[in-house]
């Protein structure tokens, strides 16, 4: 994974890495987080998927963002509505 991201970077100018998990609304692994920040440590890093609120803290203690989607609809189902209680 870090030479993907690294090549990203510099080959196709990426302002951002976004590591994602092996579908929508499944977790990323916080170990190629890692390695995805010690080799780009000055690239803005964002988790992509499975994000919710009780990972999230430790989501941003690797990363400098995330994306939240499906964690927001009822009952985490990606093609679910959002769920305002949930926001």
């Amino acid at each position: 994974i870090e030479v993907r991201a690294k090549s990203a970077v510099f080959s196709s100018k990426a302002d951002v890495i976004c590591v994602s998990g092996i579908m929508t609304g499944i977790g990323v692994d916080q170990t190629e987080l890692h390695k995805v920040r010690e080799a780009l440590p000055d690239t803005p890093l964002l988790a992509n998927t499975g994000v919710t609120i009780d990972t999230v803290a430790d989501i941003f203690s690797l990363t400098d963002g995330c994306i939240i989607g499906s964690h927001l609809k009822h009952n985490g189902d990606t093609w679910g509505a959002v769920d305002p209680e949930r926001v």
